[in-house]
Formats: structure tokens, C-alpha cells, sequence
């Protein structure tokens, strides 16, 4: 039984699960981009829901409060760094001056822009993760976010599918090696597949609490039919898409959570056999199905993708020589970075010293990881991993407790399923990453930080979470 939130919390609740089913739009470059209406929405929830914190007097929880300061020192650094840049860019020449400039003297000459855009997305990004984190600590709040993302993934699916072949993207992207069946909706096909990784498993989770969820049967059948559509079609669209490293990634996840929903949900309960036989064969005939639906849509185009990959042994030089370039500007930036967002203007002067690297233009290192120790040098990642460290904890304790043989007493269904849907989302972008920039992109950054945000909500018991007691 929920008990109706007050006009305020409503506010900033519907403005939180508006803004992330916008994110599928975000892209700047698009003709109706979303990306205006989406900050409006976050800065004007971020208010009310301060606001309602103050009314109600409700501090920050026990159990979070690790989420918190993660949220405040990592912007309160990238600020640092873009008010006092060490980049040493000169934005009209583009001349690139020594590092061992004092920064005072340095100070203007990186392109302020950068910095400052960089910035606000990161800030708009913890926003939108403590508003997550406080709206999912109830089953209510959790499901209708987990709805907001649901429909982000299908708004995506259907889209990218409607599309994929009708649209001049070389003009739009300004890239000329795109290929034609790239979703339009992101800077290149590799960062659409990452959504759909980010977001499928939440709709399979969603898919698996309606059929758990004790309604009537014509509701619960046609709610499962709309979700388990929308996972299909999420499903074919990583698929029909052309990203190597998005098919594997959509394999890897399917075992991963095959393996941990059978440790953390079916293992605890009694099956019949004929139940398993029904279980097996619902399961193949939907593989059937994605595999007919990705091979009509155009899934053949990314097979011959694989095919020429290979004939290369599986190498990309361009990627490693651009992830390498990422290190040596990190290391020559010691340890503030070369600033957020000021990997592009950098680039120009890194990448002539490598045959490999100078014929392109490289907005991003294709490696986030390179990328984030070039602009933010090793203060950064210290400061991050520092914000890090207890959220990961909490994590791999809620994963001890969920795999314990005592897990139906001390963890609920409802949270098992969830702590292992979100965690082979959030882990799949986290690979991504290695090959590509899905965190330099807004809908990707504020996804992964709603997930994550819902990822907390999970590894907190709700009683705790809402009183705020330590945990015994």
C-alpha cells in the first residue's frame, strides 16, 4: 500500500522520470534535440527537490551518504579545474604552450567553453543521480523510474529501426565514415548499442516483477505483453545495429543474467520440472524470435561487419594508438589534467606525432578511461575512486547477501532480481568503455548515473534507507 507522495515530491518525481525518458534525444546536433528541455527539467526538479528536503526537514541518509559525497567532491574538483585550467591552449591561435607555465599566467588560455559545457553536464548528471537515489528507496518510485527507462529504450529501438536506412547521417554527424545502418540518434553507432545494453535489463527486470506482481489477469497479461515487446524490440536493436562490441556485449549480458537470476531467484524456490521444460521453451522461442526479427531489420549488415573485422585479426590500431595518445597527454598534464572537455583541442598537437593517429580528428580518445586520466590527471582519478569505493562495497555486500542461502529472509525477490539486473547493465557500459566514449555522452552518462542511482535503492534495505539507521 503506497501512501500518496505531497505536491512537491510529486513535482520533482514526474520531472526526474520525464527528463530520462528524453534522454534517447539528446544529441545536439538533431533537428528537435532534447537536450534544452532536459537541463530545464533537471535544474527545476534538482530545486524542488531541495526544497522538499528542507520542508520536511530530511537529512541525508546513513546509507547513502557515501553517494553523496561522491556527488559534491567530484564536481567541486572538475570546477577547480575548469576555473584554473592547465591545459595551456591559447582558444584563438591554438597554440599550445609549455606545462611548467605557472597557472596563474595560464589562466584563460584553454578554451573556457569546453570546460564549462563539460561541467554542466557532469553537475546535471549527479543531479539527476541523488534524485534517483532518494525517489527508488520505495518499490513506487522504483518502478516508475524503471518505466522512464523503459521507454527511453523503446523510444530508441523504435526510432533507430524506422530510421536506419532513410536518413543522410554524414551531413547530420559531419563524420564521413558512418555506416548506413547507424541509429540516428547518437554520435555513431557504438554508443547507440550501449544504450540498449544500459537499458534492457532494467525492462527484462520490469518484465519479471509484472509476472510476479499479484494483479488482475487481463492486466497483468497485457502489461507483460508491452514489456516483453519492448525488450524485444530493445534486443533486435542491438543486434540490427552495427557495433561489434555492442553483439558481444548483448551475448555476454544474456549469459550473465541467465546465470544470475538462476543464483539469486530460482535457485532459493521449488521448481517443478514441467515448469523448467515451460521456462526452457519460452526462453528459445523468444531467441527464435529476436533472431528472425534482427535478420529481416538488416541484422545481416552487422554479421558482414564481424566478417571484415576479422579479416583483420581482430585489431583496431587506430583505437589503441588513440587510447595511447590519451596517456601520454595525461602524463605530461601531471597531475591536475589537461581539464574537462579539452581532450578534442588537445588532440590536434598529439596526434600529428603518430602516423597512425594524424589523418583522423579525434573528439574523443575511444577509451574513457585514457580519456578521463588526460583531463583530469591523477588528482582526479584519486578523488573519483575515493568516491567510489564505498558504493562498491555496499554493492558487493548486497551481492554476499543476495548469494547466501539465507537470502529470501534477509533480501526480498523484488531486490535480488533488481541487484542483478542493474549490475549486468551498469557493468556492460563499464566495459564499453574500454573500446569506446559512452560516458562522454549526455545520454549515456545520465543513464548510467539513473541506473546507478537505482542500484543504490537495491543494495539498501528500504526500512533502513527511509529511517536512516545504521545497519547492524
Amino acid at each position: 500500500m503506497f501512501i500518496m507522495p505531497n505536491l512537491l515530491q510529486l513535482a520533482w518525481m514526474l520531472g526526474s522520470a520525464l527528463a530520462t525518458a528524453l534522454l534517447s534525444a539528446t544529441n545536439e546536433r538533431l533537428p528537435c534535440s532534447t537536450r534544452p528541455w532536459l537541463i530545464a527539467l533537471v535544474l527545476a526538479s534538482f530545486g524542488l527537490w531541495v526544497l522538499d528536503r528542507l520542508i520536511l526537514n530530511r537529512g541525508g541518509f546513513q546509507s547513502t551518504r557515501s553517494w553523496w559525497w561522491m556527488a559534491v567532491c567530484v564536481p567541486l574538483y572538475g570546477w577547480l579545474m575548469a576555473l584554473v585550467p592547465s591545459a595551456m591552449l591559447d582558444e584563438a591561435s591554438g597554440t599550445l604552450f609549455a606545462f611548467d607555465v605557472e597557472w596563474w599566467k595560464a589562466f584563460g588560455t584553454v578554451d573556457a567553453k569546453r570546460s564549462t559545457a563539460a561541467m554542466s553536464l557532469v553537475s546535471i548528471t549527479m543531479m539527476l543521480l541523488l534524485m534517483t537515489a532518494d525517489m527508488t528507496r520505495d518499490r513506487f518510485g522504483r518502478y516508475w523510474m524503471a518505466a522512464a527507462v523503459s521507454m527511453a529504450g523503446t523510444i530508441t529501438a523504435v526510432a533507430g529501426l524506422w530510421t536506419q536506412t532513410n536518413v543522410d547521417r554524414v551531413n547530420l554527424w559531419q563524420v564521413t565514415h558512418v555506416p548506413n545502418s547507424v541509429f540516428g540518434l547518437f554520435w555513431y553507432h557504438g554508443n547507440a548499442a550501449s544504450f540498449f545494453n544500459l537499458v534492457w535489463p532494467v525492462t527484462a527486470w520490469l518484465s519479471l516483477s509484472a509476472i510476479r506482481a499479484r494483479l488482475r489477469p487481463a492486466m497483468k497479461h497485457g502489461l507483460v505483453s508491452v514489456l516483453g515487446g519492448s525488450l524485444v524490440l530493445q534486443l533486435v536493436a542491438v543486434f540490427v545495429n552495427v557495433s561489434k562490441m555492442g553483439h558481444a556485449l548483448a551475448l555476454m549480458q544474456l549469459l550473465m543474467l541467465a546465470a544470475a537470476l538462476h543464483l539469486v531467484l530460482w535457485r532459493h524456490q521449488a521448481v517443478m520440472e514441467h515448469a523448467w521444460k515451460r521456462w526452457t521453451l519460452i526462453v528459445l522461442s523468444i531467441c527464435g524470435l529476436l533472431g528472425v526479427c534482427a535478420w529481416l531489420l538488416g541484422g545481416n549488415q552487422g554479421l558482414s561487419r564481424w566478417q571484415s573485422f576479422s579479416m583483420r585479426g581482430f585489431d583496431d590500431p587506430a583505437r589503441r594508438h588513440a587510447a595511447s595518445m590519451a596517456v601520454q597527454m595525461g602524463n605530461d598534464a601531471a597531475w591536475t589534467g589537461t581539464g574537462p572537455g579539452t581532450f578534442e583541442v588537445m588532440s590536434p598537437h598529439y596526434a600529428a606525432l603518430d602516423a597512425v593517429t594524424a589523418p583522423g580528428w579525434w573528439k574523443h580518445a575511444h577509451n574513457d578511461y585514457a580519456q578521463f586520466y588526460a583531463e583530469w590527471g591523477w588528482i582526479g582519478c584519486v578523488v573519483l575512486l575515493i568516491g567510489l569505493w564505498r558504493p562498491l562495497k555496499a554493492l558487493m555486500r548486497s551481492w554476499r547477501v543476495a548469494l547466501s542461502h539465507e537470502a529470501p529472509s534477509l533480501m526480498s525477490a523484488h531486490r535480488r532480481g533488481g541487484v542483478a539486473c542493474l549490475s549486468v547493465s551498469l557493468f556492460s557500459v563499464w566495459l564499453h568503455a574500454l573500446v569506446d566514449f559512452p560516458f562522454q555522452i549526455m545520454a549515456l552518462q545520465n543513464m548510467a548515473m539513473v541506473l546507478a542511482g537505482m542500484l543504490v535503492s537495491f543494495s539498501v534495505s528500504a526500512t533502513k534507507h527511509r529511517q536512516g539507521l545504521p545497519k547492524r
